[in-house]
């Protein structure tokens, strides 16, 4: 399989602040990529690059696919948690794929602000799907969504992962990652690392210093 994302001494700063520097990885078709590292790393900066929100200062991203091909599901939500509307509302095509696929067919009649954080993102995701991408990029979706709900949303990621979807998560859910993912990037602005989920904590320490102690899941930053 080739790469679907190829990262190549990318730097970029905000004004005088340097964010991200002199950064290289690539990703191949159909992985499940988690990104993770420190508040401010430039995560969430490295996703406006990759999605062309952002320019880079320097160095580049080269992408197989066209960018209307990929789908976004951003850390502040794409529609109003108080949209007034049904989940209906919100899809131009109601018998959609991504509705099946997202288990959300029971959920279109009801008012959008109603739902659960879980089905919230769910919805977000079948918004996401419905340009059918060929990457799905989430940062930080299960941010204030509760612990079972947690659970089911990563097993639809697996799912659609399995339907040949490659999938980036920002997350700091990093207990979930050993049994989830098939790689992990970590970042810290000029610290860069790829590696499977066995070589996390190795990957930890790099990015968090040698005093790093990651405890049943939990890591602080």
């Amino acid at each position: 399989m080739s790469p679907i994302v190829n990262v190549s001494s990318l730097s970029f700063s905000y004004g005088s602040v340097k964010v991200l520097e002199n950064i290289s990885f690539s990703i191949e078709e159909r992985d499940f990529l988690a990104i993770i590292g420190p508040n401010g790393s430039g995560k969430t900066t490295l996703i406006k690059i990759l999605l062309g929100f952002l320019e880079p200062i320097s160095g580049s991203v080269m992408l197989s696919i066209p960018r209307h091909s990929i789908g976004y599901v951003p850390q502040r939500y794409a529609i109003d948690r108080n949209f007034p509307g049904t989940v209906e509302e919100i899809f131009s095509d109601s018998k959609s794929d991504a509705i099946e696929l997202t288990r959300i067919k029971d959920l279109l009649k009801k008012k959008f602000v109603n739902l659960s954080g879980g089905h919230q993102q769910r919805v977000l995701i079948a918004m996401a799907l419905q340009q059918n991408p060929k990457l799905l990029i989430l940062d930080e979706p299960t941010a204030g969504v509760d612990v079972h709900a947690q659970q089911s949303f990563y097993g639809l990621l697996t799912k659609l992962n399995s339907h040949g979807i490659t999938i980036i998560l920002v997350t700091h859910e990093v207990g979930v990652i050993p049994t989830l993912v098939k790689n992990v990037l970590c970042i810290n602005h000029n610290v860069c690392c790829l590696g499977k989920p066995e070589s996390m904590p190795e990957m930890l320490k790099q990015v968090y210093g040698p005093h790093f102690v990651h405890h049943h899941g939990e890591h602080h930053d």
